[in-house]
């Protein structure tokens, strides 16, 4: 196993009177041996209306060791069967897979894959005992493997309901955290978000530091370092719980997928996917990967924490990896952060959709284009950032999306990739601002396309909010205008079901 070594020290700042966090990146690798089960992927949704109101829960998230919950491969969590379009099933989660009761969860990360597709469709994840949203978690075109993050509000019972628009597929959902209804005994807390920064690149890592292609059962431990404004390193790192990546494959001479996970244990791999690809294809999706804690590894990144990641490729063939950090989960009240607390939204609400008028269209984002955007109906003025999916409809070019606080300047990281024609979604992770939120701060953030003309659509299922309000929050959203386009989630159809 290669000996790591240490990259020249990288510092990612902000004006030190935020108190906020910068990061130093170090990253070690090595091939090691073992398997995992191959794992399936996502797709997309449709238009979002939504008066959503949400009680206000405690917020803090908790990660977990990533499990596979749903397979409807298998019969696990739900009946054996493809899901056909039209149709909902309704998994249980609460109290399965490290999961607490219902009555604790306010809302799961989940990484949604989808397999196997017979038509062009998209698919939504909502509460079982609410109405079914116009929004989409992943759009899918075939029958390859989609891998897409979400997160989503349970029923008051612990169930998801999982919707396919058309065609039949299967489904496979992977829990990787919660965030807590109640205020748990335990000390995690909430999200900093960070300017987005490049951590890995394998095509340009120097040898032996991560570089690529990487092959099957190759890993990478990715190790971290903050420092607050007074220089001070080890009590913010040991606040951090777990590290918001975006994961990004390409340059793939085969299919396979990856997994990243707390690397406590790499004698195995944890039977669930983070990112799906194929030969050929740029594809990217957002993940909340817990920190390692194991103390054998930190001699070798000198007490700071890490994750870990890992491709498999059973045919062969090999893949360049990319992450981008955009963010931190802490503990419960960590010095220096900003500990922002997750409301979920009532529904899932469509607050973009260049196609629509009312939602920022009808006009398709152009080469090079930034576009600044509302966070209305669903921020307030303690709003840090918005959780949700981002999708690029049918671009002319090969194109990726960043999305970044407005005003602000761009960071040099994507939010998601897609190749021309495709409809492609990625979970989404959208700041408002970088420093903490004032009453008076900025509710918006803008969308840069990189290539070609391309539509674009954002769903929003919650929000971070920086500090404890004490009243229920009911946020007044308006339907969103239908809208036919085939394929994909446009909205409510005008036409067939699977024209959306």
């Amino acid at each position: 196993m290669p000996r790591p070594t240490s990259l020249p020290a990288a510092l990612h700042r902000v004006p030190t009177s935020l108190r906020r966090l910068a990061g130093v990146g170090v990253l070690a690798a090595a091939l090691v041996a073992g398997g995992a089960v191959a794992a399936p992927a996502a797709p997309v949704a449709p238009v979002a209306p939504a008066a959503v109101t949400t009680a206000v829960p405690d917020g803090s998230y908790v990660p977990l060791t990533p499990v596979r919950l749903v397979d409807t491969r298998s019969g696990l969590g739900t009946p054996r069967a493809r899901l056909d379009g039209g149709r909902t099933i309704t998994p249980t989660l609460a109290g399965r897979g490290g999961l607490p009761a219902a009555a604790s969860v306010g809302a799961v990360v989940v990484n949604l894959t989808v397999v196997g597709a017979t038509a062009p469709t998209y698919v939504t994840l909502f509460p079982s005992d609410g109405a079914r949203p116009g929004t989409s978690s992943t759009n899918v075109a075939g029958p390859a493997p989609v891998a897409t993050s979400a997160t989503v509000r349970l029923s008051a019972a612990g169930a998801l309901a999982v919707y396919n628009a058309a065609g039949s597929l299967d489904v496979i959902v992977d829990v990787v955290g919660y965030y807590a209804q109640s205020t748990p005994t335990t000390p995690y807390g909430g999200l900093t978000t960070l300017t987005p920064y490049r951590k890995l690149d394998s095509r340009t890592a120097a040898p032996g530091e991560c570089s690529g292609p990487f092959t099957n059962d190759a890993g990478c431990w990715l190790s971290f370092d903050y420092l607050d404004d007074q220089g001070n390193t080890a009590p913010i790192n040991d606040q951090v719980t777990a590290y918001v990546v975006n994961v990004t494959a390409t340059g793939a001479t085969g299919d396979g997928y990856v997994v990243a996970w707390d690397g406590n244990d790499v004698t195995s791999t944890p039977g669930v996917s983070t990112l799906n690809f194929r030969a050929g294809t740029t594809v990217a999706n957002l993940a909340v990967v817990p920190r390692g804690t194991n103390d054998q590894p930190s001699s070798r990144f000198h007490g700071k924490p890490w994750i870990y990641l890992r491709t498999r490729l059973p045919g062969g063939g090999g893949v360049q990896v990319v992450v981008d950090v955009v963010g931190l989960m802490t503990r419960r009240g960590a010095p220096g952060a900003d500990d922002a607390r997750f409301v979920p939204l009532t529904a899932p609400t469509r607050v973009v959709d260049s196609r629509v008028t009312a939602l920022g269209g009808p006009t398709p984002f152009g080469p090079a284009e930034t576009r600044p955007q509302s966070g209305a109906p669903v921020v307030d003025a303690r709003t840090s950032a918005l959780a949700g999916s981002l999708t690029l409809v049918r671009p002319t070019a090969s194109t990726y999306l960043t999305v970044f606080p407005s005003p602000g300047v761009r960071p040099q990281a994507s939010a998601v990739n897609a190749a021309a024609g495709a409809v492609v979604t990625n979970g989404a992770l959208v700041a408002l601002a970088y420093p903490p939120r004032a009453p008076s701060a900025t509710t918006s953030f803008a969308l840069y396309n990189a290539s070609g003309s391309t539509h674009v659509v954002l769903d929003v299922t919650g929000t971070f909010e920086v500090a404890a309000t004490t009243a229920a929050r009911a946020v007044a959203g308006g339907a969103a205008p239908a809208h036919a386009d085939g394929a994909t989630d446009g909205g409510s159809a005008l036409g067939a079901p699977a024209s959306r």
